[in-house]
């Protein structure tokens, strides 16, 4: 099973299954006799990854083969206008809970693990007329149109679901990430304004992280029942500060830990040769004794 926007590499263990895997195999695809020699291997993947960066449009994200950015905007502009005044549609920003620890944690190659499963999720819990797109980092964005608003909510809270499945990443073995989501009912007099729609989507989102991991909040919901606009502001900008103190706190104390652990490990080993110095065998001796 794989990304229809995927080559794929095809081992064939002899002639009759690779005349078979011509016939089925697509363009990009190429077919290598099987077994062979693991330097071949390795050269023929690393062509295909090549062939597949140099032919990806750039309206799409390498790593995860969604739209990006830049190509999500014109696409949701034409996916909103062929919508009907009748359609409840949404627009939908994800981001994911405490990515950059579990980058820090177990590394880049295990985040990009995660983000591409994440990827493949959000594909399979949206319809075929919806669209999804990486917004950047650990965020991703969805337009979602169903018959009516209840439906399509419920649908948008089923999406975080599948996100929070296990991933298997091939460095860091099996990964669980939770995300959370903001939500923004389009009206058919504002489906046009797609930057003011992200930026009242941004603000639920801040609103559903304040509230824990894996929420989803409606932008309705957040103004319902606040005072005026000013203050509705004051308020957001002090639960996004606190958020963001909250977070460099955690930043902060993690990397002390891991600097101490470090210049601790560096007081007690050779520079030289790499074994334990004498600080160590006189801290290390009484406790043996």
């Amino acid at each position: 099973c794989r990304l229809e926007t995927s080559p794929a590499l095809l081992l064939a263990e002899n002639e009759t299954a690779e005349i078979a895997m011509l016939q089925v195999a697509r363009p990009g695809d190429e077919v290598l006799r099987y077994p062979c020699s693991a330097a071949l291997l390795a050269a023929r993947v690393q062509r295909l990854s090549n062939d597949a960066a140099a032919s990806r449009s750039p309206d799409h994200d390498v790593l995860t083969g969604l739209l990006s950015r830049r190509g999500m905007e014109p696409q949701a502009r034409q996916w909103l206008n062929c919508q009907t005044p009748d359609d409840a549609c949404a627009l939908v920003l994800i981001d994911l809970d405490h990515f950059k620890r579990l980058n820090d944690e177990h590394g880049h190659a295990a985040g990009d693990d995660v983000l591409r499963g994440v990827a493949a999720s959000l594909q399979r819990g949206l319809s075929p007329d919806d669209i999804v797109a990486r917004w950047g980092g650990e965020e991703f964005v969805a337009l979602m149109s169903r018959y009516d608003a209840a439906t399509l909510v419920k649908d948008a809270e089923k999406l975080l679901s599948p996100i929070a499945t296990p991933v298997q990443s091939s460095t860091a073995g099996e990964l669980v990430v939770t995300g959370s989501a903001g939500l923004v009912l389009l009206h058919p007099g504002s489906r046009t304004a797609w930057q003011g729609a992200l930026h009242q989507a941004d603000q639920a989102l801040y609103e559903a992280k304040s509230r824990g991991r894996n929420q989803l909040v409606h932008f309705e919901l957040v103004h319902e029942g606040r005072p005026g606009d000013a203050e509705a502001e004051l308020q957001r900008f002090s639960e996004v500060t606190r958020m963001f103190s909250d977070r460099l706190n955690r930043m902060v104390g993690h990397m002390g830990r891991r600097l101490v652990e470090g210049a601790r490990r560096q007081a007690l080993i050779d520079a030289l040769t790499g074994a334990h110095n004498r600080g160590y065998f006189n801290e290390r001796l009484p406790r043996e004794l």
